[in-house]
Order: structure tokens, then sequence, then C-alpha cells
């Protein structure tokens, strides 16, 4: 599961607006905060996300680069 501030380059086209993963505002722990406590990772709502991103990763970067992260994707 992937968790990232949105910052101005690069998370957002990354995790496809919030559709592979979850952004949170820049600087706002609190909601950090919030979305740790709520995370649970065997729910649907993750595991979609988490196969929205495997999808992604694996369809437009490089093997060497989104190896490890495949990887780690096909353990969960």
């Amino acid at each position: 599961m992937i968790i990232s501030s949105n910052c101005k380059v690069g998370p957002s086209e990354i995790l496809q607006s919030g559709k592979g993963g979850i952004l949170f505002k820049v600087g706002n722990h609190d909601g950090l905060y919030s979305i740790l406590k709520k995370l649970n990772i065997n729910s649907k709502y993750i595991k979609k996300k988490i196969d929205t991103s495997y999808k992604y990763v694996k369809k437009n970067f490089q093997k060497d680069i989104s190896l490890s992260f495949i990887k780690l994707i096909e353990n969960i």
C-alpha cells in the first residue's frame, strides 16, 4: 500500500490521482495519522488500490526500476 503526500510533481501521477494509493495534503500530519490509524491492509478497498498500483507500475515502468516493487506486491 502506498501512502504519499500530494506534492507538486510525482505522487499524484504515479498513484493515478489516488486510485493506486492514498494521497494526503503536504504538511498535513494529522491527515497522515488518520490514514494510518484507519488502515486495514486486509480490506477490499486497500486490496483494490494495491492491485491498481501493481498493474500501473508493471505496465509503465522499466523492469529494472520497478522489479523490487513488483516482488513486494506479489508477496502481499
